[in-house]
Formats: C-alpha cells, sequence, structure tokens
C-alpha cells in the first residue's frame, strides 16, 4: 500500500470541505471512499495531516532481538534461518525477516565487512 503525501491528504479535505463527495474525492485521486472518508476524520480530529507517531507495522523482529540474531550467527556462521527463527522461539517469522535482521547486524559490525545468504544451501556467508 503507497500513503498519500501530506499535500494529498490536504488536497482530499479541501476538496471535501469545498463541497465535493466522498466519492468523487475517491475517483479523483483512484483510492478507496473508506481511505478518504479516514482522511477527513483524522483531519477533524487532529487538525493536522500527519500520521501519529507509532502508528504502522510494528516490526516482528525488534533492535534487541536483531542483535541477538547476530550473536548466534558470530557463534555459529553455518547456522541456517530456520535454526535461528526456532532457537529464538521466533514462530510465525519468515526466514527473510531473519536473514534480513541477520544483514542489518553484521552492516553495524565493524569488524564483518560482507554478510550474504545462499539460499540453495540455506547458509549464511560471512566475510571478516
Amino acid at each position: 500500500m503507497r500513503h498519500r503525501t501530506v499535500e494529498q491528504r490536504a488536497q482530499i479535505v479541501g476538496m471535501s470541505l469545498a463541497g465535493s463527495s466522498n466519492k468523487s474525492i475517491a475517483r479523483a485521486f483512484a483510492i478507496d471512499m473508506k481511505t478518504v472518508v479516514r482522511w477527513i476524520n483524522r483531519y477533524h480530529h487532529q487538525q493536522n495531516f500527519q500520521r501519529l507517531p507509532g502508528s504502522g507495522r510494528k516490526p516482528k523482529i525488534d533492535k534487541r532481538m536483531a542483535r541477538r540474531v547476530g550473536r548466534i550467527v558470530l557463534a555459529n556462521r553455518f547456522t541456517t534461518a530456520p535454526d535461528i527463527a526456532h532457537s529464538l522461539g521466533l514462530e510465525g517469522v519468515s526466514d527473510k525477516t531473519v536473514i534480513r535482521s541477520v544483514i542489518m547486524v553484521t552492516q553495524l559490525s565493524t569488524n564483518i565487512m560482507v554478510c550474504t545468504y545462499n539460499f540453495d544451501k540455506c547458509r549464511f556467508h560471512l566475510q571478516f
């Protein structure tokens, strides 16, 4: 889903205040009418077009958990993403999410030059 810019949200509310129907606004912006109503209501409650802090999807693996994932990979460079998820009790977390967290943590580490994941062998490859 693509987020609307602040200018687009302002245009949506402006068109509503000018008397345009929600349906015509939705057609003009090629968005669902529920989105139009949501932005108009949000403007009337907040008096601005910004999203609230903390809104949006929360990460499945937070920074603390990502550091734990990184420590596991550093201790055993031949571990797999499913093994990491299982050992940390990360049920319902995809292998790609685990891989992204490992790559993120290793990019922050000063002693690791490259971290890649071999999908054929399901192994991490670290270059120091």
